[in-house]
């Protein structure tokens, strides 16, 4: 190769293309806010928080602050341990279309197909799970039959551009 080959030659103007990471995300949000000023109240996502904070509070900061970013709002249910407290934190909630368990491992292994169940029969329509197997399936990276019977999973390597457009545009909030 040349000396000075692919430089451009003195005085002439050369373009990078303008990208900014963020436009995706500005996108999601404008959506979130487009919807909010329509029906008088932001897209809600439902955490559904299983045990003590110490427990849960990694996956659910992890979590809110991931839908959040994509214009999403977030209720927590709490420090839940029965399908009681469950249902009746979901309900006070409003009964948000998306719920995303949120909890530890070992909670997931013992009550999430229950907890599955319990929202399900409450009325959440997308039930996700914050950690887990990541997939690229559509419409949400996880999506497909899992033990615990969500409908995908969110997490650190998900694709949560995917995850939130999949959300907009499957879910009628």
């Amino acid at each position: 190769e040349a000396a000075g080959a692919g430089r451009a030659e003195p005085g002439a103007a050369t373009v990078l293309p303008r990208v900014r990471y963020a436009e995706d995300f500005e996108r999601l949000r404008d959506r979130g806010d487009a919807l909010a000023a329509a029906t008088g109240r932001r897209p809600t996502v439902f955490l559904a928080t299983r045990g003590p904070q110490a427990r849960h509070g990694a996956r659910a900061a992890f979590a809110a602050n991931l839908f959040r970013a994509g214009g999403l709002d977030t209720v927590a249910a709490g420090d839940t341990t029965t399908a009681e407290q469950l249902t009746e934190a979901y309900r006070a909630a409003g009964s948000p279309p998306v719920a995303c368990l949120c909890a530890t491992d070992d909670e997931y292994v013992e009550n999430a197909a229950h907890a599955t169940g319990v929202l399900r029969a409450a009325g959440a329509r997308v039930v996700l799970i914050a950690g887990g197997p990541y997939r690229d399936e559509h419409p949400y990276p996880g999506a497909g039959p899992d033990p615990f019977g969500t409908d995908g999973a969110v997490g650190l390597g998900c694709d949560a551009v995917a995850v939130l457009t999949a959300l907009y545009e499957e879910v009628q909030w």
